[in-house]
């Protein structure tokens, strides 16, 4: 509706949020538009809103703070609504995707000291459902959960490469280098089922799978089953399951803490898991001695064999 606005807050100092600027998404004499998403670059350069004419309306930081700010609108005939729009932000550039149920596109829309606006791909494979979508900087992609797997799109190329992760998707989030999924096995409508039902064992149930995520190493961190999942939520260095399936129905806050580094790779060593430990120990900047006493230790496994060709090159 044309009331729709953003408001922009200042949350950096103790006192409660001041409200810095708050401005009409829509002109009042335009269109009837609803936004369905939002999102902002992480130092508010940039502000995305996906709207359910199938546009993007697009404000830099500049336009922000002025009394009408211009929107570039990114806009194609034919497209079917905005289900979610976020921003990559890579080493020289940053790129919008936006996400529709048929189709994922994607645009630069800074580089370096340019800041025109460039289309870059159009993947019409697949789209995305609302809340099944996050940038994943580790990979330099978005990832998209569907029922038979989490797809990575790169800006360029569109569809590049899928997680096999089978289920009915209804929430993707990002936590450092995990991703978390909640999965149902009623379908999407399962999430809001049990609204209303007072006994937990009558409530849907929903997996919650936490994957670690590297380019050339991915594996299930943690899988659990939760009783009418209602938010996920990554805060204060953890993630947040909020869920219903406390006593008659009550709410339940669960708290997922990642285990230190040392732990892990215990866990791993101990599981002979020696080349994960090594990727681990590696991107989780671990001592430099610690690492080499994975290597020495995966070597040793492969001599044991008497696999000397292999436990040649560990070494």
């Amino acid at each position: 509706p044309a009331g729709t606005r953003y408001k922009v807050f200042d949350v950096r100092k103790d006192a409660e949020p001041a409200l810095l600027v708050a401005n009409r998404v829509f002109s009042p004499r335009g269109p009837d538009l609803r936004a369905n998403c939002f999102s902002a670059g992480s130092a508010l350069t940039l502000l995305a809103v996906g709207v359910d004419s199938g546009a993007v309306y697009l404000w830099r930081g500049k336009d922000l703070g002025v009394e009408k700010p211009y929107a570039t609108v990114i806009s194609e005939d034919g497209e079917p609504p905005v289900t979610a729009v976020h921003f990559l932000e890579q080493d020289h550039r940053t790129v919008l995707f936006a996400a529709s149920l048929v189709s994922i596109r994607s645009w630069c829309v800074q580089e370096r000291d340019d800041s025109s606006l460039r289309h870059l791909n159009t993947d019409p494979s697949g789209g995305s459902a609302f809340s099944c979508s996050c940038v994943f900087p580790t990979v330099n992609a978005l990832l998209v959960a569907r029922s038979e797997a989490v797809f990575a799109y790169d800006p360029d190329e569109g569809n590049m490469s899928a997680m096999p992760l089978e289920g009915d998707k209804v929430l993707l989030m990002r936590f450092r280098s995990y991703f978390t999924s909640v999965t149902t096995e009623g379908g999407p409508g399962a999430l809001v089922a049990g609204m209303g039902t007072s006994s937990p064992s009558s409530m849907p149930k929903q997996n919650v799978t936490v994957m670690l995520a590297y380019p050339h190493m991915r594996f299930i961190a943690y899988s659990a089953q939760f009783t009418d999942v209602t938010h996920v939520v990554p805060a204060l260095g953890v993630i947040f399951v909020l869920s219903r399936g406390g006593a008659d129905g009550n709410t339940v806050l669960f708290e997922l803490r990642e285990k230190s580094l040392t732990e892990q790779l215990d866990i791993l060593v101990k599981k002979r898991m020696f080349e994960w430990a090594a990727e681990i120990a590696l991107q989780g900047g671990a001592p430099p001695e610690t690492t080499a006493d994975i290597y020495r230790m995966h070597g040793d496994s492969f001599f044991e064999k008497r696999a000397y060709d292999q436990a040649l090159a560990v070494y």
